[in-house]
């Protein structure tokens, strides 16, 4: 018989003893000390964990919730289930009283914690943390949906650390859902947490699909041995702006592959399995960011999106992840399905693929799409192909947000130094100079809500930019910032008036709110009723970030019209003295991944937004997916964006949402880059006169690898 057997036995024997003694003696409190004391050392007790009878096989008691937990390390000590809602006692002062690993999985899976539940909930929202250094195994909440059997048969779960999947069936103990290594640089890999005595093997599939069953790891095209190094072997670029790994294990990628293998390796899936005696242990797929930004440098100084010799375009997207991409050409913007559909060229050396019109025709008629063929984790480790819009689009046909969000959304092939996007006397403005924050006096004002109860403002111009415009000038409206600018107002700021997703541009409506007094309902149900279809929303939930919103448009389905209002509404600010700001929001966007309103994540996945470190997307913002802007083609485009605003629509300053969020150097950067176009266009008199202004939110942020702003 095992010693686990006879432990098992002794264990049950001292529990049915504690037992009697509590019906003999009635003193239940003596009792249970007994009980507490002899218990502990069968797994009982710890940290208001139920005493159970055996492994991961044992009957599970009614009313219980068995949360099973493996860890390649198997190094268990102070780790444990901390839970808020869904137990009978939920667990309170964070973080020292979890529900602690302490029983042993009879067919030696890992550990459990049995924990009496609350059965009237349907779900049990619970974190799996380390009490002593308060670590979470997954930074973003996990859920159970607790079933109907749970008060009569108990329930069981199970969790793979570095796993955020929460199995309801026993799953293999090496997983590759998580993305717990990073690719540093083209010969270096590094995997926090990782044993440094074990080995290890990369491992590439072009379509995905790499597994480790009971007869090792399957679904791989080809395997490479990584060897084990340190990090005080890396060059010191590399330690000092990767410091943060500094104690993570170091992997060496062969010398033998090449760098043209490599990026080829890249467009599918790269895991790295790890062993124990030629026993797989853990598995993990790898981040991509850092060497990605290594590999194709040459594109941080390149033009994506849309570029013009003599009126004929070019079409650049950086995708270097892609296995193809094609070019979808749209006749007009409504149209539904493609007229023409054209393969793009990759280049080697940028990651950029190209393609270059044969003649001027398409400029500013036809709209445009990408599909891009791509290995994704988000669309469950394999290779699918996304048609998505140009995340550095100048302009857009009109947001549909019924069915799939973004089905119908595409960009128009705009030249933005063409007639058709230009107002009447756009090329003659004049500009107002730059001032600094000690002279400046800021009016914030919504686009919307500035018009749309002004009775002077004609039908057509309520609630849009074209509201500002001069021809509009004798507005109450307008009239009013007049006289505000005459009293020493010098800036508008204008809350976001970029293309956000929130905002059905075709079908939303306006609300007719009922008066409503007291305990009257009828204004409350109004709202409730249209919130979902209501043409109003502050915008903070970033779609294109360079392209004016749709619907503060008269017409958002012609993609030149948005352009020509918002420009419009600059001249119309400009001529009564005000300089215009643009809120801004590039901490983060409503969604990512394969989600509806997703285009950068089904462009180059993994790599546009932070990553926590199994490889999950942040949420700190509290308002969607956070933005990368650590990572350089991330950088690229919140510059090339802020740059067209301040050169191609004359904005003046910029206010930045959560810009604590975005490393100081990519601000220093923007501002850099934002100074020399007002010293180009005459705004700025000399380099050391103020610039352009920026500002924003410096709330206090943690866990950033890098000085925030």
């Amino acid at each position: 018989m095992s010693k686990a057997a006879i432990e098992m036995i002794f264990c049950a024997i001292i529990g049915r003893s504690v037992h009697l003694l509590k019906r003999i003696t009635g003193l239940s409190a003596l009792a249970s000390l007994a009980g507490a004391l002899f218990l502990s050392g069968c797994g009982g007790g710890g940290g208001g964990s139920t005493p159970s009878s055996g492994g991961g096989s044992a009957t599970v008691a009614a009313a219980t919730m068995r949360v099973h937990y493996y860890r390649p390390d198997a190094t268990y000590t102070n780790w444990g289930v901390y839970s808020w809602q869904g137990p009978k006692n939920p667990t309170t002062n964070w973080p020292s009283t979890p529900f602690l690993f302490t029983n042993v999985d009879s067919d030696g899976w890992g550990k459990y914690t049995d924990i009496a539940m609350d059965t009237t909930q349907t779900s049990m929202q619970f974190l799996i943390i380390q009490t002593v250094s308060t670590a979470k195994d997954c930074s973003n909440n996990q859920q159970a949906t607790l079933t109907s059997a749970l008060s009569t048969a108990g329930q069981e779960i199970w969790v793979v650390s570095g796993d955020c999947t929460v199995y309801t069936t026993k799953p293999g103990k090496v997983r590759f859902s998580s993305a717990r290594a990073v690719w540093l640089a083209s010969d270096t890999i590094v995997w926090p947490g990782a044993s440094a005595t074990n080995s290890y093997q990369l491992l590439v599939a072009a379509n995905g699909g790499i597994t480790v069953g009971a007869n090792g790891v399957s679904g791989a095209d080809t395997s490479y041995p990584l060897t084990v190094g340190t990090f005080s072997s890396l060059s010191n670029a590399l330690q000092t702006k990767y410091s943060q790994y500094s104690a993570a294990t170091v992997l060496k990628v062969p010398a033998s592959i090449t760098s043209t293998q490599l990026a080829s390796m890249l467009t599918g899936e790269v895991a790295i399995v790890q062993n124990s005696a030629a026993t797989p242990v853990d598995g993990t797929q790898i981040q991509l960011a850092p060497v990605l930004d290594s590999l194709y440098a040459a594109a941080q100084s390149a033009t994506l999106g849309l570029s013009f010799a003599a009126d004929v375009p070019t079409f650049s997207v950086w995708a270097p992840t892609a296995q193809s991409v094609s070019l979808n050409i749209y006749d007009t913007a409504a149209a539904t399905t493609p007229s023409s559909t054209k393969t793009m060229i990759f280049s080697p050396g940028t990651g950029i693929w190209q393609f270059t019109a044969p003649d001027a025709t398409w400029t500013n008629v036809k709209y445009y799409t990408f599909s891009v063929k791509v290995y994704s984790r988000s669309a469950n480790n394999a290779v699918v192909t996304n048609t998505v819009v140009d995340p550095w689009a100048v302009s857009l046909n009109a947001l549909d947000r019924t069915g799939s969000n973004v089905a119908n959304l595409h960009s128009m092939v705009l030249n933005l130094a063409d007639a058709p996007a230009q107002p009447t006397g756009w090329s003659a403005s004049p500009l107002l100079p730059t001032l600094d924050g000690t002279d400046s006096a800021i009016y914030e004002l919504h686009v919307r809500d500035f018009s749309t109860k002004d009775s002077s403002v004609a039908g057509a111009s309520v609630g849009k930019f074209e509201a500002f415009a001069a021809s509009n000038a004798g507005t109450n409206g307008m009239k009013h910032l007049k006289a505000l600018a005459q009293a020493g107002l010098t800036h508008v700021h204008l809350l976001p008036s970029f293309e956000f997703a929130s905002v059905d541009e075709v079908n939303c409506t306006t609300p007719n709110i009922a008066a409503s007094i007291g305990a009257a309902l009828a204004a409350e149900m109004a709202v409730l009723t249209t919130q979902n279809n209501d043409c109003f929303n502050w915008g903070y939930d970033p779609l294109v970030y360079g392209v004016p919103e749709g619907s503060y448009s008269t017409n958002a389905a012609d993609g030149s019209v948005r352009v020509r209002e918002f420009r419009d509404m600059v001249m119309g600010l400009h001529s009564i003295g005000l300089r215009v700001v643009m809120d801004v929001v590039y901490n983060h966007t409503p969604a990512s991944g394969q989600a509806d309103i997703s285009i950068l994540d089904k462009i180059v996945p993994g790599y546009y937004y932070r990553l926590d470190a199994t490889g999950n997307v942040t949420g700190q913002s509290g308002a969607g997916s956070d933005v990368a802007a650590e990572n350089a083609m991330t950088e690229k485009l919140v510059i090339d964006t802020l740059t067209r605003w301040a050169d191609q629509y004359k904005v003046d300053g910029f206010r930045f949402d959560i810009m604590s969020l975005m490393p100081k150097q990519v601000l220093l950067d923007a501002q850099t880059a934002l100074n020399a176009v007002a010293l180009a266009d005459g705004r700025r008199t000399t380099a050391s006169a103020p610039g352009i202004y920026l500002y924003g939110e410096g709330w206090s942020q943690s866990g950033l690898n890098f000085v925030n702003a």
